[in-house]
């Protein structure tokens, strides 16, 4: 999969929370909150669950302090980082640009990654396409009462 892919799936989910991120072998899950778009699957949900696949490289730096680089899933994961944009890098690395909930005022977020897989909270995939199709139910449906992405 390419980058450009990674970089459009993950920037469907604009100021949704990575709640949970988690390292099993080379991938890594994560959990993100995003409830305008999970709501539109099911008025109950509000989270999309997600694998990175393959990631070679992973850190984070805060914006409050570019000195210090975050490198520890467990580190990353509690300052709860969001998704304001997300753009490839010339050397090939993704960069989330995100606020942050704990410790930081925000920063960035690099990785490599072969592949990304999303599912909804029932664990069902979902495609890239199906999920074009909810944010443009959600930007043009005029059912945004509400919801501020």
């Amino acid at each position: 999969m390419k980058s450009e892919v990674i970089r459009d799936v993950l920037a469907i989910f604009m100021e949704g929370i990575f709640e949970e991120l988690s390292v099993h072998h080379n991938d890594i899950n994560f959990k993100i909150e995003c409830s305008y778009l999970a709501n539109i699957i099911d008025p109950c949900f509000k989270n999309f669950y997600g694998t990175l696949k393959n990631v070679q490289d992973i850190y984070f730096i805060p914006w409050d302090d570019e000195s210090i680089v975050l490198t520890s899933m467990k580190e990353i994961a509690r300052v709860k980082p969001d998704i304001l944009s997300v753009e490839i890098e010339e050397d090939g690395y993704i960069k989330i640009y995100g606020n942050c909930l704990n410790g930081f005022t925000g920063g960035s977020l690099f990785f490599k990654a072969d592949h990304i897989k999303i599912y909804t909270e029932e664990f069902e995939t979902i495609s890239h396409e199906a999920l074009l199709e909810l944010t443009d139910r959600f930007w043009y449906s005029g059912d945004r009462a509400g919801h501020i992405p």
